[in-house]
Formats: structure tokens, C-alpha cells, sequence
């Protein structure tokens, strides 16, 4: 509905969470139950594939995942991993599975797992950890990472992270609006 104001229309904020067929929603991300994830971003292709980008953060991790569906078949394309280096989202670990691979997070998990854990010991391991006590730690950030809850979008500026992804990606523009001076 829209409302006529000293000739300026005003578009009430039901009408842009709910839009008529043919206007456009508010651009904001959309949480994901099942994946414990932030849906931000999707992409349909002109053959009917569907691409859907989900990103999950932690207090330590932000994890971006590209998804596709094929109609009712879900299969992973990409997921990076990332981390905020005071400037920019730096990734710091990426993998790809081929087209076919159906979408089961306890399958996906343990690869992203053995990536960061590679991506560690790597970088030097500057607290002299072992390989079994950095897997721990990665299997940590990542439990905490996917158990996350939509409230916990105020703990610990989340909000303020993800909003500052999102205007890096130029996506999620009515959610980053709030955040004109706050962006980290």
C-alpha cells in the first residue's frame, strides 16, 4: 500500500516485506533455519537453476557457501572461508566440489574442517599447537558457527559483521542501510 504525503509516495514497511507481484522486497538477509545460516544472496538462471548464497559467522569465522538447486536437488558448489583482518574479509581457505555432489552438511563439514585445519598449520601455528588440539579448535569454531540461533545476530556485534560483508558484496542494501557509519 502506498501512501500519498505532501506529493512524495511513502511505501509502508509491510508492503516491502510482503511486495505486490512485480515490485521488488526489501533486500535483507533471510535466516535458514535448517542451515543455521544467513541466506543473502540468489541467482536464477534463464534454464531454471537456481544458485543460493548462505553465509554463517561466528565469533572468529565468517563462512560463505554457494548452493544450487536443480529442482528439488540441492547440491554444494563452493565454500570459503574468511576472516576480518581490521581492513577487509580476507578468504583464507576455499574449496569446490563438482556439480554433482549432493548437499549434506555432515558431509560438507569435515572438508571445510581439514581446510582450515590445513590452512593453521600452514600459516606457522604460532601457539605451538599440536594437529589434534588445532582440529579441536576448528571443529569448535566451526559447531559454534552452525548452532548459532537468529538472536544471536545482536551478540557480540554479528550484526555489525555481517552487514559489513554484505556491503563489501554490494548485496543485502536495505539491511546495510543502518549501518551508514557503523560498519566495521
Amino acid at each position: 500500500m502506498k501512501i500519498a504525503s505532501r506529493n512524495t509516495e511513502l511505501v509502508l514497511p509491510m508492503d516491502r516485506l510482503f511486495p505486490r507481484f512485480g515490485e521488488k522486497a526489501l533486500d535483507i538477509p533471510s535466516w535458514d533455519e535448517g542451515k543455521g545460516m544467513y541466506l543473502v544472496e540468489q541467482y536464477q538462471a534463464a534454464s531454471g537453476n537456481r544458485s543460493l548464497t548462505y553465509v554463517g559467522v561466528s565469533d572468529q569465522l565468517l563462512l560463505e557457501m554457494t548452493l544450487g538447486h536443480y529442482h528439488s536437488w540441492e547440491f554444494v558448489n563452493k565454500v570459503r572461508a574468511m576472516v576480518y583482518d581490521g581492513e577487509e574479509f580476507r578468504v583464507i581457505c576455499s574449496h569446490d566440489w563438482p556439480q554433482s555432489t549432493h548437499f549434506r552438511k555432515e558431509e560438507v563439514l569435515p572438508v571445510i574442517a581439514a581446510s582450515l585445519t590445513e590452512y593453521v598449520l600452514e600459516s606457522g601455528n604460532p601457539e605451538g599447537m599440536g594437529e589434534a588440539e588445532v582440529s579441536a579448535e576448528i571443529d569448535r569454531i566451526l559447531s559454534d558457527l552452525f548452532t548459532r540461533k537468529v538472536t544471536d545476530l545482536d551478540r557480540r556485534g554479528i550484526r555489525r559483521i555481517l552487514a559489513s560483508y554484505c556491503r563489501r558484496k554490494e548485496i543485502c542494501v536495505d539491511f546495510t542501510r543502518e549501518y551508514n557509519n557503523d560498519i566495521l
